[in-house]
């Protein structure tokens, strides 16, 4: 952040507004994406029915990035990653924000972020590139719509469901803080674990391919997934009765 001139909301969100911040967006995700792609040999894909989606959502602090990175080396990185935690540092202001405001930072720039991730995965599908999508998928309705697409397109989806205790969401909540400057409030935490719950009922019958997962452990247990009638029932009863009752 050297040399970087602190940011107010106020002056950020007037930016946001401002004529031709589309065009700013865009030229961003042009170079994200170029970036990616050179990170890994582009495949020549002549039949669009080898084309992969893969999906990694759960409530928040809830492990996925363990699993991501798991899914990614058994693909060997041939992955875009959509990220919206990633494309926030993207944005221009993002930098004079932190110095400005710290922790709240990440929520301040939340909708924009959003936007990003959704014209970057547009970006991604025009092209008929491999991508992963790292999110809660909290809003139902919105993959629903995605997913719908993506078939339209010829893509396999690929479903990956993380879940943990909510108590153990909070502290690695409270230790992320510490260690990456990132913090969640714990109401947030507690709603994304109850909302994926709903997403995962609706979202697995669309995907190719799902699994459940559980990372209360020292290494993440697979609690059911689609090639297998055997499941853990204590964990996926666990997991379901978030809907109704989120606290622990």
């Amino acid at each position: 952040m050297t040399n970087t001139i602190t940011i107010t909301e106020e002056e950020y969100k007037i930016a946001a507004k401002a004529e031709g911040r589309i065009e700013i967006l865009l030229e961003l995700i042009d170079n994200y994406y170029r970036e990616q792609v050179s990170a890994f040999q582009t495949k020549n894909i002549e039949n669009t029915k080898d084309i992969v989606a893969v999906f990694v959502g759960g409530g928040s602090c809830s492990g996925k990035s363990t699993i991501r990175k798991d899914i990614m080396d058994s693909y060997e990185g041939d992955f875009i990653l959509v990220d919206s935690d990633q494309l926030k540092e993207v944005i221009p202001e993002y930098n004079g924000l932190f110095l400005s405001y710290g922790f709240r930072t990440a929520s301040i720039v939340h909708n924009e972020s959003s936007d990003m991730a959704k014209l970057l995965t547009n970006k991604i599908i025009s092209e008929c590139n491999n991508f992963l999508y790292d999110g809660t998928l909290k809003n139902t309705e919105k993959y629903k719509i995605l997913f719908t697409l993506l078939k339209k397109h010829n893509y396999r989806i690929s479903l990956h469901i993380v879940d943990c205790g909510i108590s153990l969401a909070i502290r690695r909540n409270k230790a992320r803080a510490e260690a990456e400057s990132r913090v969640v409030p714990d109401d947030i935490i507690k709603k994304s674990h109850q909302d994926i719950v709903n997403s995962f009922l609706a979202l697995k019958n669309l995907a190719d391919e799902w699994i459940l997962y559980n990372t209360n452990g020292d290494s993440p247990a697979i609690i059911a997934s689609s090639d297998s009638d055997e499941r853990d029932e204590t964990l996926y009863q666990a997991f379901l009765a978030k809907r109704e009752n989120i606290e622990e």
